[in-house]
């Protein structure tokens, strides 16, 4: 082999390595950018679950409110011939709230959550992780229903306590949640949800 084919050897050589490394950049290039849209749709999912997740909240204080007054209303009802749940009518009983967290925990989940602002990230977190709160409050209202205090008229003043301080929790807790949400869906794109929170 005389030097002249050396040299175009040479030279192809270097050409397919730069195009094999060109194609190694572009492929890594569209992969990264097929998982930041993954990653993109995936948030899109938690910001709608979220955004129904405010609604519920706000279902919940409205209704919980009005539910809470009429509950304390019965502490003046004379007699203790009726149980708190013969009375149950007179409040319209508990309301709990339906949080979902499906598109969370799949985004959680997956390597898509690398791809994803940290303090977002972090934010919707915090979010979640409060919401298990309601998780107990609603365990804690089964176990009152379903026990000797609730249906026993003589246990009546005792089941009120306990069921105004549930209620009364899941308010505060509400009133606490509500802000972090509106905050939170204020930073969805413009695509994403139909009606953003009033404080946007």
């Amino acid at each position: 082999m005389n030097k002249r084919d050396r040299k175009y050897l040479t030279i192809e050589g270097v050409v397919v390595l730069f195009g094999v490394l060109i194609a190694l950049v572009v492929d890594h290039a569209r992969q990264q950018w097929l998982e930041d849209r993954e990653a993109q749709i995936a948030l899109s999912r938690v910001y709608l679950e979220l955004d129904h997740n405010l609604t519920q909240l706000e279902d919940l204080q409205t209704v919980g409110t009005d539910r809470l007054a009429r509950l304390r209303e019965l502490r003046s009802i004379e007699g203790s011939e009726h149980s708190l749940a013969d009375l149950m009518s007179r409040f319209s009983g508990y309301r709990t709230p339906d949080l979902n967290e499906a598109a969370w925990n799949r985004l959680v989940q997956s390597r898509l959550a690398d791809s994803i602002d940290p303090q977002l990230l972090e934010q919707a977190f915090q979010i979640y992780e409060a919401n298990q709160l309601f998780d107990g409050l609603d365990w804690e209202i089964n176990r009152l229903v379903y026990s000797e205090l609730f249906h026993s008229a003589d246990k009546r003043p005792v089941a009120i306590a306990i069921s105004e301080r549930i209620m009364a929790q899941q308010l505060t807790w509400v009133a606490e949640q509500i802000p972090r949400y509106a905050e939170f869906l204020c930073t969805a794109p413009d695509d994403v949800l139909i009606d953003r929170p009033s404080t946007c």
